[in-house]
This record gives C-alpha cells, structure tokens and sequence, in this order.
C-alpha cells in the first residue's frame, strides 16, 4: 500500500471517530450552546493538507453523520458540506488557507455558508430555523477556535504518522 493512501486512510480514522464524539457530546449536553463546527474545520484541514475527491465524500458522510446526530432531515448537511468543500477547493486558488487569519476568516465564512445552505433546504421544505441566532454566533465560535482546533488535528496527524514510521 502506497504512502499516500495510508495517509488518507490514518487521516479518515482518526477524523471519522473524533467528529461522532464530537456529535454525540453537541446533541445530548450542548444542544442549544453554540460550539465550534468541527466538520468545517475538518474540511478546512484536509483541504490544505492535500485536495483529494474522497474528502468530498468524506464531507458527504460527516453530513449525513451530522444529520444523524442533530435529528435533522437526512441529506441536508451532507449537500451542504460537499458544497462546502467545492467552495473552499475554489478558494484554494485564490487564497493562501495556511496562513492563520485566512483559516479563522474562512471557517467563518464556510460555517455562514453552510448554514445559509442548510437554512434554505429546511426552509424550503417549511421547517422554520433562524438564521442569526442559530449559524452567526457558531460561525463566531468557529473562528475564535479555529487555529486551535486545525492545530491539533496537525498535531493528531503527524503523532499517528511517526508511529506508523
């Protein structure tokens, strides 16, 4: 097995886990406490990492693993994630996304993306959400939290790949 498929394979089973906990411990004791959007933030990360499609359907399943979670309708974040990584693979050539204030910028701007997305599909099929209490202060949460969060997922990565060395 080539080197760069055990990353994507390390990267996915270190990520997959940690956004289920992450999802778990949101939907059952922070429910209505706005918390940094992780899944965002994942997709921020592995985006500078290394463009690939499977973290397109990586976003689709932490959609659909969100969705799960938060008892919304089933597809709603997926659609929304995968359009996420569409933008943020756009911008990826025409914004240095390595930099520390582009990351914290543009996890907020995804994270009001996102929801503007998810606010449409539900809003369009007569569930009522609103936007500015709900996506404003989450993506506010998520770019206070961002260099911290993609610094420890850098951390997570390169500690599993020397012990795979």
């Amino acid at each position: 097995m080539n080197l760069k498929r055990k990353s994507i394979i390390r990267d996915f089973a270190i990520l997959l886990p940690l956004s289920i906990i992450y999802y778990s411990i949101k939907s059952t004791l922070l429910p209505g406490i706005p918390v940094p959007d992780i899944t965002v933030l994942i997709l921020l990360y592995l985006i500078t990492k290394e463009t690939r499609v499977e973290w397109a359907v990586f976003a689709f399943a932490l959609g659909y693993i969100e969705d799960t979670f938060s008892g919304s309708m089933l597809g709603v974040s997926s659609f929304s994630l995968c359009a996420t990584y569409i933008l943020l693979y756009m911008a990826l050539f025409k914004v240095d996304l390595t930099v520390t204030t582009t990351r914290i910028l543009t996890g907020a701007v995804m994270v009001l993306f996102k929801g503007l997305l998810t606010y449409l599909l539900l809003s369009r099929s007569g569930i009522e959400i609103n936007y500015f209490s709900t996506f404003v202060p989450t993506a506010f949460i998520t770019a206070l939290f961002a260099p911290a969060i993609i610094r420890f997922f850098i951390l997570i990565s390169s500690h599993k790949e020397q012990e795979l060395n």
